[in-house]
């Protein structure tokens, strides 16, 4: 993201679990990038209420089930607990609505997993957009700027991977952009 922004602007980087953000300072040294900033997860109610509607684009890869990831590592799917999807839901339902918050009118929000799961997906996304009427899903074609030409992957306004159909990991991401 720094490289496409040209390293100008600020980003920044959040997670509840200080493991996967450790090695980042690291490697964006060596990417050299010079626009990031990464925070502790302690800092987050300060982080959002500071950048309440500043933000140009909000990315959110948040926690899911990793349905997506069961073709390469089918063990996981051992591991998944259908009785804890109903957690996994609140929580993406948490992070859309404090994303949402720092969107500023005209900005956008991504939305992205490594589920295949509809709940996680399209019914998520569902839900959120019919309690935000301030949210319009952003064509695909538009999302991306023509970076993907591949016309069943760069249509319609949810990109939603499949092992089966596009012998990928499954993943699902939607841009959504704020009225302004």
């Amino acid at each position: 993201m720094a490289a496409a922004m040209r390293n100008q602007g600020e980003l920044h980087a959040i997670d509840n679990d200080p493991r996967r953000l450790a090695r980042l300072p690291v490697r964006l040294a060596r990417a050299g990038v010079r626009n990031a900033t990464v925070h502790a997860a302690d800092d987050l109610p300060r982080f959002l209420q500071d950048m309440e509607g500043k933000a140009d684009c909000v990315l959110l890869d948040v926690p899911c089930t990793g349905s997506g990831t069961w073709r390469r590592n089918p063990e996981a799917r051992w591991r998944y607990d259908p009785a804890g999807l109903d957690e996994v839901l609140r929580r993406q339902a948490g992070l859309l609505e404090d994303g949402a918050r720092l969107v500023k009118p005209g900005g956008r929000l991504v939305y992205a997993t490594c589920s295949v799961l509809p709940a996680e997906n399209g019914d998520q996304i569902g839900r959120f957009l019919g309690h935000h009427g301030e949210f319009t899903e952003v064509p695909l074609a538009e999302a991306w700027g023509g970076a993907i030409t591949d016309p069943r992957i760069s249509s319609g306004r949810r990109l939603s991977l499949t092992p089966y159909r596009h012998g990928t990991d499954g993943f699902f991401a939607v841009a959504l952009r704020r009225a302004g």
